[in-house]
């Protein structure tokens, strides 16, 4: 499998569209034996601000000398924007290689009728990628929501939700409230969180944090 041939395997997932849950990443991950917990990870939700809170926080720690993996969404000119170590985007021969090694994961699924999603296994893809090159820190930025996103398989050191505001109201809910639990369902227990939230989505985020 080239570069072309792993894009193209991997837009053949777009048609599933968005499935919230997390079994499908689960099985993936469990199957690379667990790549995420090879590395410290800060993990980014919130409406707004999201990207450049990630750029931020990897410049910081790239300025103290760590090697530090970045992964966000979505890409401007191609996928290889999405998944970066220490600014530089995964090369196509990576991208491949790891594409192909997760390629007979998802096989093993649609043998099953489990189809994963595009985002899942992008997802998949960038942890095994970082885990490879040894990061010491992974910026995860959450693709929709938070609780039932497929990066939530993950147990930072940091969780950060930067604000709250209506959006994608269809999938997450109609209420500023709904929105609020979605997005705090990244809130881990012992795990510091950090947000810019206010109002109701504020007191919805304290309530969680503190249950």
């Amino acid at each position: 499998m080239n570069y072309d041939d792993s894009i193209n395997w991997l837009n053949n997932f777009q048609k599933f569209g968005i499935k919230l849950g997390l079994n499908r990443i689960k099985y993936i991950i469990n199957e690379l034996k667990n790549p995420h917990k090879d590395y410290k990870i800060i993990h980014v939700t919130g409406s707004n601000g999201k990207g450049s809170v990630c750029n931020y926080l990897s410049s910081i720690l790239i300025e103290s000398g760590y090697k530090v993996g970045k992964y966000t969404s979505p890409h401007l000119k191609n996928i290889n924007e999405r998944i970066t170590i220490n600014n530089k985007n995964i090369s196509n021969s990576d991208f491949a290689k790891t594409t192909q090694k997760i390629k007979k994961i998802v096989e093993k699924m649609i043998s099953k009728n489990e189809e994963p999603t595009y985002f899942e296994i992008l997802t998949a893809i960038s942890f095994e990628y970082f885990k490879n090159r040894r990061v010491d820190y992974a910026i995860i930025e959450v693709g929709l929501g938070g609780k039932y996103d497929a990066t939530n398989i993950v147990n930072p050191i940091i969780s950060i939700i930067t604000n709250i505001s209506l959006e994608h109201q269809n999938i997450l809910g109609k209420k500023i409230s709904d929105i609020a639990e979605q997005k705090a369902g990244i809130i881990k227990e012992k795990v510091p969180i950090f947000t810019a939230a206010k109002d109701k989505s504020l007191q919805i985020i304290k309530i969680i944090a503190y249950d």
